[in-house]
Order: C-alpha cells, then sequence, then structure tokens
C-alpha cells in the first residue's frame, strides 16, 4: 500500500499552476461575492486534473469539517477492504448508542438531528457495510457514520489521511458526540487537504482504479447537490460530499464536464446563518469556476445549461416547492427555439428558463452584435421595452405600501396639468393610477408613436400633458394599451420619491434583487456585451439605431441580460403560494401577486393552438403591468412581452407550477410570446408538471381527523361538534351511514388515512385507502370562528 499513496503525498508539493491573467479576474469575482457577508470565513481549493491548473483561496485554514469528514471515512472502509480487514459485504448490527471520545460515556444518536431517519427503525437488525457507506454519504446519515467508524476506527481514518499527505485533516470521532464538542474534540478539515482527496479519487490513486470508481459512484448519488452542484448545467456531473451544521457549510467534490475534463473544487464556510443563503453564495462561486474553467469568464456564462440541483438563487426562497426534473424536455426545447429563431431571421437570441427558485437552464444562438460576431449569450444586455412596465408597477406598489399614494387616487392629484382631463364624454370620471396601471385610463393604443418617444424629455412630456391628450375612450371602460400611461406613471414615481424614476427602481428594485448589469442607458452596458437591433430587410440585417434613455424609459426602457431578468422572474414566481415568514423587503408578496391578478379583459381568443391543430381558447386580461390569461386546460400564464425598433422579448410564468421561460432576441418586434407559450406547454407536458398543491390549515387536518373517525356509522357524530347547523338539515345520518357501509364493503378494510389535500384554506379532499380500492372524502368548512363541516362526499376513487 505505501506505494499507492506515495506519489499521493506528493501532491502537497505540486506548484500552482495559474490560469494566467483570467486568475485575478475569477479571484475578484470569487471575493465579490464573499464581500456580501463581510462577517463570515470562506475558503476555496481547486485544482484542474486534466491541467494540473490549482487556484487557492485561505487553503489552509482550518474548519469544523461537519459531514465532509465522511470522505475520509469512505476511504478508509474502501482501503481496509483491498487489504481484506473488513467485507463491504459483512453485516453490520445496528444500535443507537456510542461511546464518547472524551469520557467513554455513553450518547444516543436521535433521529430528529439526522438528516436520513429510516436507519433508525432497524435498530437490532444487521444490514450490509456497503448499505451503511452509501447511506454515510448520499443522504449523510450520522448513524451510519458513527457505525462505519465504530468498526474502522477514527486513529487508522487519521493514519491513511496522513498517508495521502492530507495533514491537517482530523477525524477524532463520530457524529453528535456533544461531550467531546464541548471539550473541542472536534474533527476538522481544510479545503487544501479536502482538495488532495478528491484529486487522488479523481486521477484513480487511492486503494486501486476500481476502487475509486466504486467511490465516486456513490458520491455521485449524494442527494444534497446544491452548492458545488446548484448552478451547474444538468449535463455536468457532480461526485461530491457536503457538511452542514449552524453556521458552517461546506461542499467538495469532483466535476465531470461533458467534454471528459474534470476538476475538483472545495468550498469551505464558516459564520453564515442562513443555510440557504449559505449555500447560494457557494453556488455562485462554483458557477464562477465553471465559467472560467469552460473559457466563458464572467458568473454569468453563457449556454449555462440545467441547474442538477434545488439550489435557489439571489437569496429567493421558493417556499416548500423544489424545481421539477425538467431534463428530459430541454432537448426539446432547443430544437423548439433554434428553428423559430431561424424561421423567423433572429440575428441573435437568448432563452431561459427558471424553477424552483432560479434561472436554471439559459442558452442561445446567433448574434449579440452582427458587424462584429459577437455571439450572444446569458450575459449580452438586450433591451427588453415594454418588460420594463412591471418594474415601474413595482415602483408603484412600494410607494402604495408605503402610503404615499392609493391605486384609486385621481392621477391628477400627483400631475396637476391633468386636472379635467377626463376624455371625450361630460360623464367620464377622472383617469386614475389604476387605470394608468391597468391600460384603461382611455389613452389610445399608441404603440408605433410611443416606440420612437423612448428619448423625450420631462419637459418635452409635461409639454404634451398641458396642451391636452386625446381620449379614444372614457377611462375605466375599456382596456387599451397605452405607453403614454406608464410614461406618467414613471413621473409619478419621480414626483413622490424625489429622485428620477431610474434612480429609484435602480436603488428600490434591481439592486435589492441582485441585478447589478440591468441599465436604462445603452452607453452604460459594457460594448462587448450590448446586444444591436437589426430589421430583415431585402435579405439582411439592417441596424437599428439605438436611442437614449429618456421619460418614456418607464414603459419600456431597460437593457438587461438574461442571468439578472431571471432573478427577476424568479422573484415573481416567488409570490405563491401565500404562506408565513421569508423575505419581503423588496415588495411584499401579496403585492406581487397582486400585480399578478387580472384586472382588465383584454381579449378571449376562441381559436388559439399551441401545435397549429388542435385547439385550445385562451382569455387574457391585464394586470398591473403584466398580462394575465388561462387556457382551455386550466393553465394560468402571467408575463409580458417587449418590442422596440430593433428588439422583441417575453417573459412568461405558470404561478401554479413555479416555473417560467424568457426569451430575448434583437429583430424588430419579434414574435417571442408565441414560441414561449409553445415551450412552456411542452415543459408542462415532457416533465409531468402538476400544479402546485396548497398547504393543508391546521384547522383541515384537524377536521380530517375527526371526519375519518366518525366513519363509517357516524355513531355520536351529531355529538361530536364538528358540524355546522346545515349540515343535519341537508343530510340524514341513517342515509350516511348506509352510503358509507356499502362503500366501505365495497373497498375492504381501511388499511390507511391518506394525507389531507387542500384546494384551499377550507375545503379539501383525503382518500381512506383500502384493501380492494379506495374511498375519496371530500369536505367544506364554514367561515365560522371554528370552522366546521358544512358539505361532506364520499364516492369510490379511481385515484
Amino acid at each position: 500500500m505505501r506505494n499507492i499513496y506515495f506519489g499521493l503525498s506528493l501532491l502537497a508539493f505540486l506548484p500552482r499552476i495559474s490560469y494566467g491573467a483570467d486568475t485575478a479576474g475569477m479571484r475578484r469575482e470569487i471575493l465579490t461575492v464573499f464581500a456580501q457577508q463581510p462577517q463570515a470565513r470562506f475558503a476555496v481549493a481547486f485544482r484542474d486534473l486534466s491541467t494540473g491548473v490549482s487556484f487557492f483561496i485561505n487553503e489552509h485554514e482550518s474548519f469544523h469539517a461537519a459531514s465532509t469528514m465522511k470522505t475520509p471515512v469512505l476511504i478508509e472502509a474502501f482501503k481496509l477492504a483491498a487489504e481484506h480487514q473488513l467485507s463491504l459485504d459483512e453485516p453490520v448490527l445496528i444500535h443507537l448508542d456510542f461511546v464518547s471520545i472524551a469520557d467513554s460515556s455513553r450518547y444516543i444518536l436521535d433521529s430528529a438531528s439526522d438528516s436520513e431517519k429510516g436507519l433508525y427503525g432497524l435498530a437490532g437488525q444487521k444490514l450490509p457495510m456497503r448499505q451503511l457507506l452509501y447511506k454515510m454519504i448520499t443522504e449523510s446519515s450520522n448513524l451510519a457514520t458513527n457505525l462505519v467508524i465504530e468498526r474502522v476506527g477514527a486513529p487508522r481514518v487519521m493514519a491513511t489521511m496522513r498517508e495521502m499527505g492530507a495533514k491537517d485533516i482530523r477525524v477524532l470521532r463520530g457524529v453528535e458526540d456533544n461531550r467531546a464538542f464541548e471539550k473541542g474534540m472536534n474533527n476538522t478539515t481544510t479545503a487544501y487537504d479536502l482538495m488532495l482527496l478528491f484529486d487522488a479519487l479523481g486521477s484513480g490513486r487511492v486503494v486501486d482504479s476500481a476502487s475509486c470508481s466504486a467511490m465516486i459512484a456513490i458520491l455521485k448519488d449524494q442527494h444534497f447537490k446544491e452548492s458545488i452542484g446548484g448552478r451547474l448545467p444538468m449535463d455536468v456531473v457532480v461526485a461530491s460530499k457536503s457538511g452542514w451544521i449552524t453556521g458552517v457549510c461546506h461542499d467538495s467534490g469532483i466535476v465531470f464536464l461533458p467534454d471528459g475534463r474534470k476538476y475538483v473544487v472545495v468550498l469551505l464556510s464558516k459564520g453564515v446563518e442562513d443555510e440557504v443563503v449559505a449555500n447560494d453564495v457557494l453556488a455562485s462561486v462554483s458557477r464562477i469556476i465553471y465559467d472560467h474553467v469552460m473559457g466563458s469568464g464572467g458568473a454569468a456564462g453563457r449556454g449555462a445549461g440545467l441547474s442538477a440541483g434545488g439550489a435557489r438563487g439571489a437569496g429567493i426562497s421558493a417556499g416548500s416547492w423544489r424545481g421539477p426534473d425538467l431534463s428530459a424536455a430541454i432537448p426539446v426545447v432547443n430544437r423548439m427555439y433554434r428553428a423559430f429563431a431561424d424561421r423567423n431571421h433572429f440575428p441573435g437570441m437568448v432563452y431561459g428558463i427558471v424553477a424552483g427558485g432560479e434561472l436554471v437552464y439559459s442558452n442561445a444562438v446567433g448574434f449579440c452584435n452582427v458587424e462584429k460576431k459577437i455571439p450572444a449569450g446569458a450575459a449580452s444586455d438586450f433591451r427588453i421595452a415594454s418588460m420594463s412596465k412591471s418594474f415601474t408597477t413595482v415602483a408603484i406598489l412600494q410607494l402604495r405600501d408605503a402610503g404615499k399614494l392609493r391605486l384609486d387616487d385621481p392621477a391628477s392629484m400627483y400631475i396637476p396639468e391633468l386636472k379635467g382631463q377626463h376624455g371625450p364624454a361630460s360623464d367620464a370620471p377622472e383617469m386614475t393610477i389604476r387605470n394608468l396601471l391597468t391600460h384603461s385610463a382611455g389613452f389610445p393604443e399608441d404603440n408605433p408613436w410611443g416606440d420612437r418617444q423612448l428619448e423625450a424629455t420631462d419637459e418635452q412630456l409635461m409639454a404634451l400633458v398641458r396642451e391636452g391628450i386625446s381620449f379614444s375612450n372614457s377611462p375605466s371602460m375599456y382596456y387599451e394599451y397605452s405607453n403614454l400611461g406608464f410614461t406618467l406613471l414613471g413621473h409619478i414615481v419621480t414626483k413622490l420619491s424625489g429622485m428620477p424614476y431610474e434612480q429609484y427602481i435602480t436603488d428600490h428594485v434591481l439592486k435589492p434583487l441582485g441585478m447589478s448589469h440591468t441599465y436604462w442607458e445603452y452607453t452604460a452596458a459594457p460594448a462587448d456585451k450590448l446586444a444591436h437591433g437589426y430589421r430583415w430587410l431585402n435579405g439582411q440585417w439592417v441596424e437599428q439605431p439605438m436611442l437614449h434613455d429618456g421619460a418614456y424609459g418607464a414603459m419600456g426602457g431597460l437593457i438587461t441580460t438574461m442571468d439578472d431578468f431571471g432573478r427577476y422572474a424568479a422573484w415573481q414566481l416567488a409570490a405563491w403560494p401565500s404562506r408565513s415568514g421569508g423575505d419581503e423587503s423588496v415588495l411584499k408578496r401579496s403585492s406581487r401577486r397582486e400585480m399578478q391578478q387580472p384586472w382588465m379583459f383584454n381579449n378571449l381568443n376562441s381559436s388559439y393552438s399551441y401545435n397549429g391543430s388542435d385547439v385550445c381558447p385562451v382569455v387574457s386580461m391585464y394586470g398591473y403591468g403584466l398580462r394575465w390569461s388561462k387556457d382551455c386546460k386550466g393553465q394560468t400564464m402571467v408575463g409580458h412581452t417587449g418590442g422596440l425598433p430593433g428588439f422583441g422579448s417575453n417573459w412568461m410564468i405558470l404561478p401554479d407550477y413555479g416555473v417560467g421561460v424568457i426569451c430575448f432576441a434583437n429583430l424588430t418586434y419579434a414574435s417571442t410570446a408565441t414560441i414561449n407559450a409553445r415551450v412552456l406547454d411542452t415543459l408542462v407536458t415532457l416533465a409531468h408538471l402538476k400544479p402546485r398543491e396548497v398547504p393543508a390549515s391546521a384547522i383541515l387536518v384537524q377536521r380530517q381527523k375527526e371526519l375519518a373517525a366518525l366513519l363509517p356509522d357516524f355513531t355520536r357524530a351529531r355529538e361530536s361538534g364538528i358540524f355546522a347547523v346545515n349540515f343535519w338539515q341537508d343530510y340524514f345520518v341513517d342515509s350516511l351511514r348506509k352510503d358509507a357501509e356499502g362503500l366501505y364493503a365495497r373497498v375492504g378494510k381501511i388499511t390507511r388515512v391518506g394525507e389531507m389535500h387542500a384546494e384551499n384554506g377550507l375545503r379539501g379532499w383525503f382518500l381512506l385507502e383500502g384493501e380492494k380500492g379506495n374511498l375519496e372524502v371530500r369536505f367544506t368548512l364554514t367561515p365560522e370562528h371554528s370552522p366546521k363541516v358544512q358539505e361532506y362526499h364520499l364516492r369510490l376513487s379511481g385515484r
């Protein structure tokens, strides 16, 4: 075995080969991410196994190892198996008590503090060592870890680590040995030492190549991939072991690229109390490293691919919902977008998918600058035109929530020049802020004219208002799309905030959401990232002039990247479902949901079709700066299009499904809404997406238990107090009992009461699972202080 480990110890003395000039850029990006958590300490160790390139930050600083110590234990078990000192198939007795290294007292592990629970129910039985090793890594089972350490011995683990050149790793004890913890007898590690271990594994030099392959296969199955794998493309495979205790969050592993290259990355942190935030920081750093390895540079990258795990972006909480597996749909989605871009002569197009709280996939075709042949990508800055309107809406609702305006205030309260301007008829009411938000102020549709006003000054805007606005309808009567209306909303933001609306939205919306590559003025965007706009004329692309920022930017002036807008779309999605707790610092979730509600009828398309053949009618309405629609399948879609000379864009989310798509193109009025709707429908179908279930309220669960206990004979049902006063007038005990007993006879003995499925806080259903079939119980509760059952149905279930 000495020959096996001799080469490993030499790794500690390898020279640090850098990426050259790009190392400084990568370091700056990583340190910028770390700077957002000034109270914390971080360490990074990276080695490209294909080239030997290495990169380090605080690599020799010691950290509490948390569950990263399970990798050394795994290695020792395989080493002993190779030496025939144990068998991976030998049975191990499952027990819950262990000896403390502090004072030889015994302590008991509790499933409540373990990520894996099932093993505790097997106490007194035996499992093969192989299964314990698998649970130790894949589910980070503390119980499995202690059983393995008890068998292999912590001193031998330490000795093997020293043979491998990992001189600072300490594996002293099992998990949850609190007496040892109190005496400072802890497992510790450094980023550098963990890198040595994974370097050896990835190079096939631990024990033997077959053992390395077996250990890597286990590490690939680890369930917790939020950090290293959280923002990497789906076709990138990660073999890793993470670790988390209060204030400590680590990840370590090997990243396998589709082209056959692989690299080791270790990310350690302490001092970040929120696990979600800590994982987000480490995932951001992992993505920065990936982008530099791939040669795309910058944290954003191009053609990002589908995220491998449920990491959340920009500190966004997605509630209890974790992203679906969309991988099966990605090849189809790519073909759809590429074919659409080719068919419509798009110079360049960027598209992305938002799910699970972040932009999980992005890709691009063509060029953001045709003349210079600069490829389009997730970091390219596209003008998004009217997609800007919802940002202006967010600003208005922030001011509303702060008590500085009311949506039903006349607009003339804030723009006195509008006083008396209310449409062609004498009975017309004054336009309100709500009218401006919903395109119901009575202004005429003004897309061709408004598109050319972008850089007009405030003075020119107010001159137009003072001169008198022409109305096509009286306010509050009809929907008619108005860029002028949102321009006036921007003016109101400026007046109430005391700063230009651009600055207000930047400071109060963009920056808090982490949208650091979003601009109002096109000359502020990096020249090599700025998408140029084109028309397709006479078989060639003709570049269109860009307009500068001005008063009309509130209706369509924003310039942003796919990465930045993905944060915004995820933030809008995170408003669902209604729930308690979480961050509402930018805009309350209830206000975001209010934006997304249908407020003004727009259109009914009775002949709409996703695939060109099957008709699926769609009704559409306008919310506050957002479009709302519902199709024949009951799918609710929210989003907005954008179009200006040189550009066309769209974003569309399914709030009930927690998924959305975004598309930018640099062709005049590119019709990207069509393809986005088709892609969303395809994602729902191919990924088998289901609407997010409403969390069951405590009273629903309580009434479920009480109702199930009364079935089937309804004995003492009247005395139970769970039924409303109407119930015994609408239902009769004899009939209820007869119907229930007949259905029970058909399904046999009830073996399980299923979970409660809520339709809302006071209505839902559950299953009674029988030996020969299932029964479905549906009930509705009253609005009383103590809600009671007012309606009840029992039937055979085909679910």
